[in-house]
């Protein structure tokens, strides 16, 4: 430590830090002084004064280099300030009771974890000041710049964005959270993340001006109050909004009640409002917009009152009573218990809801207040009902006494009609009149006679069961959108779905049943003849695998890597010369076996053709006939001996010859081919022909005279360049040499030591009695899917579907001559739950399911092979169908017992052998069933009745498939494929009804009731099958079944075991 003018300096010079338990800086009251501390880190760090005198006129001041103080108890009547001079600096816990203290960051940072103001001193927060806590108890506080991430309010003043004289500050400021359970806060600038209100038994005041931006760092701060939030301990949190409208807002904390004096912004409450008014008008930019209420889902006000015009009210939890006293706009998810509109033309979307009874049903009777000539309600959308075709009363308006109204104070937009009962008949009319809705009396004097009529429309739940009313109110009984029409959809499509699913398990297990069984058959033979050899194999493998190990560690010596090295760098250079040893020796045995064939064509001769004897000129009578003809036959036995000895030359001649012709056109060496004299003709000169056919004989002649004379210098030449072949073949056989075989180099001891890896035992050839054996006789599998989808229903509306299920079996091989095939059963049950969410429909449905397939290899070449696949298959479906409307739920059980066959060719063609497979091919099917009766009711007497009548149906398709299946290695293969299958027929005949009629044809119309099925479906495949050695073989995959009217996506794994 050392003084420097008017200073005192702890600075350890040489750039290291300093450490100490703690520090004390006094004054005494002669003058100011500053403490510099550089590099210094304590624990803890004390200004105050000497004797406890008056030195509030004074400063001892602290500029701070890179130092770490953890606690800093600031005390006395006296006036300090704490600057950040150089780098990053840190005060864990700030204790000031001192009259002033000023906390200063400049262009560096001073980080405060926590700051305690306890007395009725001063203090200010200036720029790049980071403050985490600030507890301020008493006194005054002034922040002109950096951030306070959490100030608790207990006692005394805090002003944001301003300086000690209440003028605006130079720096905005901010604050993470403000906690006001005691004091007053004021805002002249910067911004406020969110403010808690905490205390029930003190008051806070809150005070903002909304003409303040916080800068470009953050978003510009207005202090609206857009949300207030009740706590589980009873306090309030107001967040603060964005709307840059001009205006004052103060909130007052008393006893735990919170008064707002709203003058501009929104409100969105969540917690539990006594009451809410909102009496001032808007004075900000939203103009004639109004603000914007919000009460949430788990909210409620006891009574909101508003006066202010455009108000948007937005309601989604409880609102005990409602006053409307200027024109607002209302929706409504909510409850809103009484609603009284007392001034301007308002509007709310619907009535549910509204002044309804506890329990109420959305049709029944809502009571509401208008007072009339001065207030006026517009419904968007009122839901009523019918007794019968007649409407039921739905709204009451001033408990139907007092005045009468002016024919002006309440109109409806669209009555949608939700309830019906047993008795409605949707041939005739329905009640039209808004009035006829509203109850009897004084209400119906405030119904609007002078505006437009409402239109007319069905619930969701009513048009999704075909009963629809027009514009006008005209019902129609939509046979095409029936629930007849939806459950027969249903029903169908689902069991298409599930057909083609199945068959695409069914068809992959028959493929692989067929390919698998010598697979599995090989595997059963290699365990039984190979298992003591493989057991031996695993053992020398694992000791194998150990020597391994221990060479591995010696081969990676240094000397054993140069080594190693340098053998291979040299056995490289060996193979290559290698190489090239075996390309000269082949080439010197071509030459010298060329150069032996023309050494033997110097000696090589023609044979010379022996002359064949004559037979004697006698007659058997001559004298020496007999002797002649025993010479003839002696001669005649010697000439074909002769003969046969020449041809056996001939032939070797004629090799020879062979092999030096190709050698002389290897050198372009070619004999010449001797000139066909002309043949003179045999004609007298008296012959008409004479003299033309001998002009050209003798031109010929002269023609083959010259060719004579060419070939006879070319014969001169061939012979000459021959002579030359020979010579030189002579001078190449003298220096032909046979090329020398390089040295392999000498493997180092190393290498020498090195283990070698056992051989895997093979399995040789089969017996017919192994094979008989061992034989695979078939096999067994089990599947578990699942899936989901969407689809749409008969109107267009979307519906959601999953299911679940399990699919099992096994197939039995048949010798079938020389072909192949088997018989299989399989069988199995699938839930399924379907849901129509806007109609509120939903249904759930158990199915079992079995089947008979054969399946016949009956060609298969190399290439391909190619089968026929029949398949049979029964099941029954038992479906609960509900529909909740109006609290009510209407049921009916639908069974449907269905049947099907299909008949399918296809091929096998090897692309690789049969680890690559692609397979097409091309169907037909029948499928058909009968759907029993069903009526949804509820038990309640009195309600709507609807349903169907039992009916058959039959749709026949035809299919076309392809997939390709490749192995990888010996454990894993894979399928990826796809199918498309098209409806002959996609219309099944219905038989709706409705409240007991029974409707076969259209009222509307006049056409025939009809469900409407998709057109065609398609679905693609991709599935991953693993192979065991004893536990069978497992297989997961994914199959995409859709359609023109949906897709559902299904998983699903399998197991499979040969036996």
């Amino acid at each position: 430590m050392y003084a420097s003018g008017n200073n005192f300096v702890i600075d350890p010079k040489n750039g290291d830090t300093c450490q100490g338990d703690s520090a004390r800086f006094a004054t005494d009251g002669g003058w100011n002084k500053t403490l510099l501390l550089k590099n210094i880190t304590l624990d803890r760090y004390t200004i105050d004064t000497e004797g406890d005198i008056d030195a509030s006129r004074l400063w001892a001041n602290t500029f701070l280099t890179n130092s770490t103080i953890t606690t800093a108890n600031i005390e006395g009547k006296i006036r300090v300030e704490i600057v950040a001079q150089g780098g990053t600096n840190t005060i864990n816990t700030i204790n000031n009771t001192a009259s002033r203290l000023h906390l200063k960051g400049g262009d560096n940072k001073l980080n405060i974890t926590t700051l305690n103001q306890a007395t009725t001193g001063l203090s200010q927060i200036f720029k790049n000041v980071n403050v985490e806590h600030f507890n301020l108890y008493a006194g005054k506080s002034y922040q002109r710049g950096g951030k306070v991430e959490t100030l608790n309010l207990l006692g005394g003043e805090y002003h944001l964005g301003a300086t000690d004289s209440t003028a605006v500050a130079e720096e905005a400021g901010t604050i993470g959270n403000l906690v006001l359970a005691d004091g007053t806060f004021k805002q002249y600038k910067g911004e406020i993340g969110s403010i808690t209100l905490t205390s029930d038994k003190k008051q806070a005041s809150f005070t903002t001006k909304n003409t303040f931006t916080s800068g470009n760092e953050q978003p510009s701060y207005n202090g609206l109050i857009t949300k207030i939030d009740k706590q589980v301990s009873g306090a309030h949190t107001i967040e603060l909004g964005d709307n840059k409208a001009n205006g004052t807002i103060t909130a007052t904390l008393t006893n735990g009640s919170l008064t707002l004096d709203n003058t501009t912004g929104d409100i969105t409450n969540n917690g539990e409002l006594a009451s809410l008014e909102v009496s001032k008008k808007s004075n900000g930019t939203r103009g004639s917009e109004g603000i914007v209420i919000s009460n949430a889902a788990t909210a409620s006000i006891g009574t909101l009152s508003t006066a202010t015009k455009s108000t948007t009210i937005n309601n989604a939890g409880t609102i005990d009573k409602l006053e409307l006293k200027e024109s607002s706009k209302v929706t409504n998810t909510g409850i809103i218990k009484s609603l009284d509109v007392q001034n301007g033309d308002s509007t709310i979307n619907t009535l549910n809801g509204v002044g309804q009874a506890s329990g109420a049903q959305s049709y029944e009777l809502s009571r509401i207040k208008i007072t009339k000539d001065a207030a006026k309600l517009t419904v968007d959308s009122l839901e009523v009902g019918l007794n019968g075709n007649t409407a039921m009363k739905r709204v009451e308006i001033n408990g139907n006494t007092g005045a009468q109204g002016n024919n002006k104070e309440f109109t409806v937009k669209k009555l949608i009609i939700s309830h019906l009962d047993d008795t409605f008949d949707p041939s005739k009319g329905i009640s039209t009149d808004l009035k006829d809705y509203v109850a009897d009396g004084v209400s119906q004097s405030y119904v609007d006679t002078n505006g437009n009529k409402p239109t007319f429309e069905s619930s969701p739940e009513l048009g999704g069961i075909g009963i629809e009313f027009g514009p006008d109110g005209t019902p129609h009984f939509d046979l095409d959108h029936s629930i007849a029409a939806s459950a027969t959809n249903l029903i169908i499509r689902q069991s298409m779905r599930r057909k083609m699913l199945i068959d695409t398990y069914l068809s992959e297990q028959s493929r692989r049943s067929l390919a698998g069984k010598d697979k599995a058959t090989k595997q059963r033979i290699e365990f039984a003849v190979l298992s003591k050899a493989k057991a031996r194999y695993e053992i020398d493998l694992a000791k194998y695998k150990q020597e391994k190990a221990k060479w591995d560690t010696l081969a990676a010596t240094k000397e054993n890597k140069a080594l190693i090295a340098k053998y291979e760098q040299e056995d490289k250079a060996y193979q290559k010369a290698l190489e090239q040893y075996n390309k000269d020796k082949k080439a010197y045995e071509d030459n010298r076996k060329n150069l032996e064939t023309i050494a033997k064509a110097k000696k090589l001769k023609a044979p010379i053709e022996p002359k064949a004897p004559k037979a004697p000129n006698l007659k058997p009578s001559d004298k020496h006939y007999k002797k002649a003809m025993a010479d003839f036959t002696k001669a005649q036995k010697a000439y074909e001996k002769a003969m046969s000895n020449y041809e056996q030359e001939l032939r070797i001649y004629n090799e020879e010859n062979s092999k030096l012709e190709t050698i002389a056109k290897a050198n372009n060496l070619k004999a010449p081919v001797a000139p066909k004299a002309p043949v003179r003709p045999n004609l007298k000169p008296n012959h008409k022909d004479y003299k033309r056919l001998m002009a050209a004989y003798e031109s010929n002649q002269r023609a083959y005279q010259a060719a004579l004379k060419r070939y006879e210098l070319e014969k001169k030449s061939y012979e000459k360049e021959y002579q030359k072949l020979i010579a030189l073949s002579d001078a190449q056989s003298n220096k032909l040499k046979a090329p020398t075989e390089p040295k392999a180099p000498s493997k180092p001891k190393i290498l020498a030591q090195k283990p070698e890896m056992p051989q895997e035992p093979s399995l040789g050839e089969v017996s017919q009695e192994l094979l008989a054996k061992h034989q695979v006789q078939g096999d067994f599998f089990i599947r578990a899917y699942g899936g989901a989808g969407t689809h749409k229903a008969t109107n267009g509306a979307q519906t959601n579907s999953w299911s679940v299920g399990t699919l099992f079996g096994a197939n039995w091989h048949l010798p079938l001559g020389k072909t192949s095939g088997n018989i299989g059963f399989y069988g199995g049950y699938e839930y399924l739950h379907n849901g129509y969410k806007q109609a509120h429909i939903s249904a759930q449905g158990h199915t079992g399911f079995v089947g008979l397939r054969f399946v016949h290899l009956f060609a298969k070449t190399k290439l391909a092979g190619f089968y026929y696949l029949a398949d049979v298959n029964s099941g029954y479906t038992d479906i609960s169908l509900t529909q909740d409307m109006n609290a009510l739920r209407f049921g009916a059980n639908i069974s449907n017992l269905n049947i099907g066959s299909s008949f399918s060719l296809g091929s096998s063609v090897y692309m690789y052998g049969t680890k690559s497979v692609l397979n097409p091919s091309l169907g037909v099917g029948v499928e058909g069933g009968y759907i029993g009766e069903f009526e949804m009711k509820t038990q309640k007497a009195g309600e709507l009745r609807y349903g169907g009548l039992a009916l058959p149906y039959g749709v026949t398709y035809t299919q076309v498939n392809l997939n390709y299946y490749q192995e990888y290695g010996k454990r894993f293969s894979s399928i990826l494929g796809g199918g498309f299958r098209y409806l002959f027929n996609n219309e099944v005949g219905i038989m709706p009804t409705l409240n007991g009629k029974t409707y076969m044809t259209d009222e509307k119309t006049g056409r025939a009731a009809m469900a409407h099925l998709a057109s065609y479906f398609y679905q693609g495949t991709a599935m991953l099958h693993y192979r065991t050695d004893k536990a069978g073989n497992f297989s997961a995959g994914y199959v995409v079944v859709g359609g023109e009217l949906g897709i559902t996506h299904n998983a699903s794994v399998r197991w499979n075991y040969f036996f």
